[in-house]
């Protein structure tokens, strides 16, 4: 059993990094009142439906550098960033506790994890980039807040 240990939690890593790429759509299109079924993913600006390449967790990122495979729109950090973090939480949860426990954990932080993001999505928070400095909070439309997050980070 313990040859197979290594596979299954690999296999844990790589569904979480799914899940990852379920929360970006369940962010994206709940706030906007659509079905997290249907359309099938697609670019927002041209409409193009996502193949298999465009639908790799963190991997189809890198591999269109970011951008829609058609009409070259930027995609975005937001998306790779919440697959990756959605499955470091299961890899950190597999190394620090072992299989089982780990497994749990994993599957608890990344729950977690989802309802933070979705949540966040719904009260209209979201990463931008300003300047090219790097990401950063930005919350709503309140100019307000957005400089008290502007100046913590």
């Amino acid at each position: 059993m313990d040859s197979i240990a290594p596979f299954f939690e690999v296999y844990l890593v790589v569904v979480a990094l799914l899940w990852g790429s379920s929360l970006n759509l369940a962010a994206d299109r709940i706030p906007r009142g659509e079905s997290v079924i249907r359309p099938r993913s697609h670019c927002r600006e041209c409409g193009r439906v996502l193949n298999f390449v465009d639908l790799l967790p963190v991997a189809g990122y890198v591999i269109r550098g970011g951008r829609c495979a058609a009409c070259g729109v930027a995609i975005g950090l937001t998306s790779p960033l919440v697959e990756a973090i959605t499955g470091g939480l299961m890899l950190a949860s597999l190394v620090e506790l072992g299989q089982w426990p780990g497994a749990l954990a994993g599957v608890g932080l990344a729950g977690l994890w989802g309802a933070a993001v979705v949540g966040f999505a719904l009260r209209g928070v979201n990463l931008k980039r300003v300047q090219g400095v790097g990401p950063r909070v930005a919350l709503g439309d309140d100019p307000r807040a957005d400089q008290v997050v502007q100046r913590t980070l």
